[in-house]
């Protein structure tokens, strides 16, 4: 436990969401070798941000512990976008139903 209070903010900061993740990932039926598994990665990785915190290069601890999440927010704004995209057409094409059905319901009234 004093090692781990001797470690930089970034280190703890994965550290603590590794360990949160694995006890879900037990919780939800995940092996328990992989589980072992990626906490032993855990540790090389924390291990890695804490050495690089104390080179001096916490930036770059921050980047690397903060990108996955900012990797994962850009594409969820993407998806948005392309999604608000795609429904712009379809009401500028005025196919928003199932296979246009609104947009056809005009003609099967007519026959």
């Amino acid at each position: 436990m004093q090692t781990f209070t001797k470690l930089c903010t970034p280190s703890k900061i994965y550290f603590s969401i590794a360990i949160i993740a694995s006890i879900i990932a037990l919780l939800g039926g995940v092996s328990f070798m992989i589980v072992f598994i990626k906490l032993v990665f855990a540790f090389i990785w924390t291990f890695a941000l804490g050495w690089l915190c104390n080179k001096g290069y916490t930036s770059i601890s921050w980047v690397l512990v903060l990108l996955p999440y900012i990797i994962i927010l850009l594409a969820i704004f993407k998806i948005y976008h392309v999604a608000d995209s795609i429904k712009q057409l379809m009401r500028t094409i005025k196919l928003q139903g199932a296979y246009g059905q609104e947009a056809m319901s005009h003609i099967n009234k007519k026959n």
